[in-house]
C-alpha cells in the first residue's frame, strides 16, 4: 500500500512538472503569435501549438488545428493543410467520439496526401480510417484500408505501418487461424525492426489473445515474453500506449499491483481538464478488471461505475450545428485579432494568480469527488436494503410453497402407517395406498425442481446454457414419466413427433418446461380425454411444440394470472390433483431466457392448447 501511495505522489509530481514545462514553451509560441506577420512563421507557429496541446487541452489543439487548416488555404500549402486534417480526424475520432468528422476529416487528409505524393501520410491516413471504421463497425472498409495502409508503407519499406496495418488485419479476422497468421507476420516484421519495441509488444499481446482459447501454454509464452521486454521501462514518463499494452500483459499475468499501477498512469493522464477521454475510459477499465482480479470486488464496482458513467457522456458528446459553427468563425481576422488580445490580457497575470487559481481549482474537483463518493455509497445502501426485503419476501415464500407441496406425500404416507397399525390392511389397500405415496412424491419432486428454479430466478442467477439436441427423443422420455398418471385417468397421449427435430436451447431447461406443460395437460384432462403433442417450423430460426388437452378450456381471464411470476395462481385438476402455481409462469421464464416464449389459448368445446417456441439453431 505504501509503494502504491509513493506511485501516485511520483505520477503527481511529474505530471505538473511536464505540464509547466509544457505551459512555458506554449507561452512563449503564444507570445510570439500576437506579434508575427510573416504567414510561414505563422504556419509554423500554430502547428507547434496544436501538437503540445494535444495531451493537456484537446479544445485548444483542435482550435489551433482549424487555426492550421484555415492558413494553409488561404497559402495554397497543401502540406499544412494535411496536417491539420490529420490532426482533426484522430482528435475527432479518439477525444470527441464524432465519427462523421473524424471520416471526414481522415478522408480529405488521404486526398491531400495523394495530390502531393506522401506516402508515409497517405499510409498513416489509411491506417486512420481503418481504425475509425473498425471501432463503427464497419469491418469490410477497415480491412479496405489497413490493406492500403500495408500495400504503402511495404513499398517505403516502413517497418513499423507494415506490423500495425497486420496487426489490424489480424483483429477483424473471424478466422482463429487467420488472425494468428496475420500477427504472426506482424511479429516477423517488427522483430527486424530493432528501432520500435512498442508495435513488436503489441504483436506479441495480440498473438497471446488470438492463442489464449487454443493453447493457454502458449499464450502465457508470449506473455512473459512481454513482461520481460517491457518490466522496469515503463512508468509516468512512457507513452500511453505502451503503458497500456504492459498493463494488459500484467492482468493476464495476475501481476495485479502492476496492473493497477499502469491503470492508475491511463486513468489520470486521461482524466485531466481538456485531455484525451480515449486512455481515460481504457485506464478505468483495466483497474476494474485488476481489482477484481485482485479480490478487492468494492474498488472494482466503484471503477466500473467510472468508466460506464464516463463511457455514457462520451456517446452523448456531439458537437451541435451551433457549435460547429462557432468552431469554424475561428478561423476569421477578428478571432486571431481577440486571440491577441487575450495573450496580452494573459501576460498581466502575476505567476501567484495563476497559483491560486490552480489551488482553488483543485479543491473544486476534490469537493466534488467526496460528494459523488458519499452519493455512491448512499446508492449502495439503498440497493442492499431493497435486496434484503427482496430476499426475505422470497423466504417466507418459499416456505409457505414447502409446506403446502410436502402436506399431501406425509398424509399418504400416514395414511399407509395408520391401516398397518390397525391391522386391516391387505395387499390392494397397500398396493392403492403406495401408489398415492409414490404419485405424491413424484409430484413433490417436479414441485421441488420448480422451486429450486423459481428461486434462482428470483436472485436473478438463472443462466441459459444452450446446446443443439433432438426435442422428439426428450418429449418420449418425458411422456413415459408421464404415462402412469395418464393411465389411472385413461388418458390418451397421442404424440406426432418423429423423426429428429433439432432445437436449440438449455436441455435441463427444455426438459423441466416440457415436464410442466405435460403435467398441467394431463391434471386438467378429464377422464378417457386425449393430449396431442405436435411439432411445426415456424421459419428457419424457430419451431413451435404444441401440446393440447381435451377438456373444459381455460378461462382467458385466468391467463394473465397464470403467466405472472409474482402472482401464485394455482387451480385443482379434474381428480382434485393439487399444483403449486409456478409451473406455467416459470415455464415461460425459461423459455425468454432462452429466446423463446409461451403461448395459451383457449378453444371453446375443444380444450386448452400451449405453444412453445424454441430456437432451432445457433443463428
Amino acid at each position: 500500500m505504501r509503494k502504491f501511495s509513493t506511485f501516485l505522489f511520483v505520477f503527481f509530481l511529474f505530471t505538473q512538472f511536464l505540464f509547466a514545462q509544457n505551459r512555458g514553451l506554449i507561452y512563449k509560441l503564444e507570445t510570439e503569435l500576437k506579434t508575427v506577420s510573416d504567414s510561414s512563421r505563422l504556419i509554423e507557429i500554430n502547428r507547434q501549438l496544436m501538437k503540445e496541446y494535444e495531451i493537456f487541452n484537446v479544445p485548444t489543439c483542435l482550435e489551433y488545428s482549424h487555426t492550421l487548416w484555415e492558413l494553409g488555404s488561404r497559402r495554397s500549402d497543401k502540406k499544412a493543410m494535411l496536417e491539420a486534417a490529420y490532426a482533426m480526424g484522430k482528435t475527432y475520432h479518439f477525444d470527441l467520439n464524432d465519427s462523421e468528422k473524424a471520416i471526414n476529416w481522415q478522408l480529405t487528409a488521404l486526398e491531400l496526401a495523394k495530390v502531393i505524393k506522401d506516402s508515409a501520410r497517405i499510409s498513416d491516413a489509411a491506417f486512420a480510417l481503418a481504425r475509425i471504421m473498425r471501432d463503427n463497425g464497419d469491418n469490410e472498409r477497415a480491412i479496405q484500408y489497413y490493406t492500403i495502409a500495408d500495400n504503402v508503407a511495404s513499398e517505403m519499406k516502413d517497418l513499423t505501418m507494415v506490423s500495425m496495418a497486420n496487426i489490424g488485419l489480424g483483429d477483424l479476422q473471424d478466422n482463429k487461424n487467420k488472425k494468428i497468421h496475420y500477427f504472426l507476420k506482424a511479429l516477423q516484421v517488427a522483430e527486424t525492426n530493432t528501432s520500435d519495441t512498442s508495435v513488436w509488444v503489441e504483436s506479441l499481446l495480440n498473438l497471446g489473445y488470438a492463442t489464449e482459447e487454443l493453447d493457454k501454454k502458449k499464450a502465457l509464452i508470449y506473455y512473459e515474453k512481454i513482461y520481460y521486454l517491457l518490466n522496469g521501462k515503463v512508468g509516468v514518463n512512457t507513452d500511453l500506449f505502451t503503458v497500456q499494452m504492459f498493463g494488459n500483459t500484467c492482468l493476464r499475468l495476475g501481476k495485479y499491483d502492476e496492473c493497477i499501477m499502469m491503470g492508475n498512469i491511463l486513468a489520470n493522464s486521461g482524466l485531466g481538464k481538456g485531455a484525451s477521454s480515449f486512455y481515460a475510459t481504457e485506464g478505468l477499465k483495466l483497474l476494474a478488471e485488476a481489482y477484481f482480479g485482485d479480490g478487492n470486488e468494492s474498488l472494482a464496482f466503484k471503477t466500473a461505475m467510472k468508466y460506464v458513467a464516463l463511457t455514457d457522456s462520451l456517446n452523448l458528446k456531439k458537437f451541435n450545428t451551433q457549435a460547429q459553427d462557432r468552431v469554424l468563425t475561428t478561423q476569421t481576422e477578428l478571432d486571431l485579432q481577440q486571440k491577441a488580445m487575450e495573450l496580452e490580457l494573459l501576460q498581466t497575470k502575476t505567476k501567484y494568480e495563476a497559483s491560486l487559481a490552480y489551488v482553488l481549482l483543485l479543491m473544486v474537483f476534490l469537493l466534488i469527488f467526496i460528494v459523488y463518493y458519499l452519493y455512491r455509497q448512499r446508492l449502495r445502501e439503498n440497493k442492499q436494503n431493497q435486496k434484503l426485503a427482496q430476499l426475505n419476501q422470497t423466504k417466507d415464500k418459499l416456505l409457505s410453497i414447502i409446506s403446502h407441496d410436502v402436506r399431501s406425500p406425509i398424509q399418504a404416507l400416514q395414511n399407509i402407517i395408520n391401516l398397518f397399525e390397525q391391522d386391516i390392511a391387505n395387499k390392494e389397500d397397500v398396493k392403492t395406498v403406495t401408489q398415492q405415496v409414490n404419485a405424491s412424491i413424484l409430484g413433490m419432486a417436479r414441485g421441488l425442481d420448480n422451486l429450486f428454479y423459481w428461486a434462482q430466478n428470483q436472485q436473478q442467477e438463472l443462466k441459459a446454457y444452450p446446446e443443439l439436441f433432438d426435442l422428439t427423443q426428450l418429449v418420449n422420455t418425458q411422456i413415459d414419466l408421464h404415462y402412469p398418471n395418464a393411465a389411472k385417468k385413461n388418458i390418451n397421449i397421442k404424440n406426432t413427433l418423429v423423426g429428429v427435430h433439432l432445437i436449440y436451447a438449455d436441455i435441463l431447461h427444455v426438459r423441466l418446461i416440457i415436464n410442466n406443460v405435460l403435467g398441467n395437460a394431463i391434471k386438467f384432462t378429464p377422464v378417457n380425454g386425449e393430449v396431442n403433442l405436435e411439432f411445426y417450423p415456424k421459419n428457419e430460426k424457430e419451431g413451435m411444440l404444441f401440446i393440447k388437452n381435451s377438456g373444459d378450456p381455460i378461462n382467458e381471464v385466468d391467463i394473465p394470472k397464470i403467466l405472472d411470476s409474482s402472482i401464485r395462481y394455482t387451480r385443482l385438476g379434474t381428480k382434485g390433483e393439487p399444483g403449486s402455481g409456478l409451473g406455467l409462469s416459470l415455464s415461460r421464464d425459461l423459455l425468454l431466457l432462452n429466446q423463446g416464449d409461451i403461448e395459451i389459448k383457449s378453444i371453446p368445446k375443444v380444450g386448452t392448447r400451449i405453444g412453445l417456441k424454441f430456437k432451432v439453431s445457433k443463428g
